[in-house]
Order: C-alpha cells, then structure tokens, then sequence
C-alpha cells in the first residue's frame, strides 16, 4: 500500500496464479475479476479516450489556485467528477509512448507509462487506490487548442523520476481497462516538473 510519503522501489508483482471462477473468468487478488490491458496503440487510444472524456470543455472553464507550496493544500479542479482526486506525486518513467500527431478536441498530449513511487498530497484518498501504483500519464502539449502545459514534446526515458500535479482518474473508471490515469498536469490546477523545470 502507498501512503503519504512512503517510496516504493518497484511495482508490486501480480498474481502468478489468479483464481477461477465457475464461468473461467481469472480473478485477481482481491477476488475481482481481471481485465485484460490493451497494448501499443489500443492502449494509447484508452489513455486518450479517458483525457478526453475527462476533460473540461476548455482550459479556462472554471478558476482554480495555482499550485501550492503547502503539500497539504491542492487546488480544485473545476467539474471534478466525484471519482476522482487532485494528487501530487513522484513518479517514475516504464514507458515513454511519445506525442500523437493528430490533436483530440484538447489539443496534443503526451504519454508514457509510469509508477507511482512517493505520494506527496492527496486531496480525495477514498478516491486513490494505494495498492496500485501504475498510471498512464498524459500531459499537455501547448497547441492552438490550448496553450497550457509543456511547451513541446519533451521526450523521458525509462527510469526517469518527475514530480506531477493534476487529476488521478481510478483504473475502474479509464477507458479500455488499463490503469488509473493522470492528467490535467497543467494550469490551472497541475504542473509537472522534468529535469528541475516546472512547466504549468
């Protein structure tokens, strides 16, 4: 389980030996059924399908604070939907899976596979699943859609450690069955910070 400042050195093993159930449906540890996970470009078109069911109709709908040096206080994104929660976190890079080159109705994002490994404030808890680190992150790339996040495609390696700030979106509730996704990394309720640069 991840809890506030606890560090993590890698992903939690899955279950080697999932249970059946009467219809050969595998369960999971925790008796749920599993969920196969897209790969390669099934899994980026979830990622991007979640962003955009997600996010708000524009950038500006709605004011929110900018980020704060307290880790205690968040800012509010504007319309959450009840699943989800503002969190700021250390992740670290698995997978860079790059920019697309078509923009979605929220301009250009980028993606990459990643794990949670320090918690540093969350603004929900019963809406963050500490047993399971990994995410889909996607942050925003500044387009004539919206000027927000980074300012180009700045590509991260595997191994990588960033800081992030935005919306954590439980698995349950990301499109095409893979993890929890993190996005809305930009003002004005996120940011990230690559290389000791901050980009909102």
């Amino acid at each position: 389980m991840i809890t506030p400042t606890d560090s993590i050195s890698q992903a939690p093993q899955a279950n080697s030996s999932p249970a059946q159930t009467s219809n050969s449906v595998a369960l999971g540890r925790n008796g749920l059924p599993l969920r196969l996970l897209p790969t390669g470009a099934a899994r980026l078109q979830a990622v991007m399908e979640t962003v955009q069911a997600h996010a708000p109709e524009s950038a500006s709908e709605g004011a929110a604070q900018a980020p704060q040096s307290d880790a205690q206080e968040l800012p509010t994104v504007p319309n959450r939907p009840p699943y989800t929660t503002e969190i700021r976190v250390v992740v670290v890079i698995d997978a860079y899976d790059g920019v697309p080159q078509h923009e979605t109705r929220n301009g250009l994002h980028e993606y990459a596979e990643a794990r949670i490994v320090n918690v540093l404030a969350v603004a929900h808890p019963e809406n963050f699943d500490a047993n399971d680190p990994r995410i889909h992150l996607a942050m925003n790339v500044a387009s004539a859609e919206d000027s927000a996040g980074l300012p180009r495609e700045i590509p991260l390696q595997p191994g990588q450690q960033l800081e992030v700030q935005g919306e954590y979106i439980p698995a349950d509730h990301a499109h095409g069955g893979g993890p929890a996704v993190l996005h809305f990394t930009h003002s004005p309720a996120g940011y990230v910070t690559i290389n000791g640069q901050t980009y909102a």
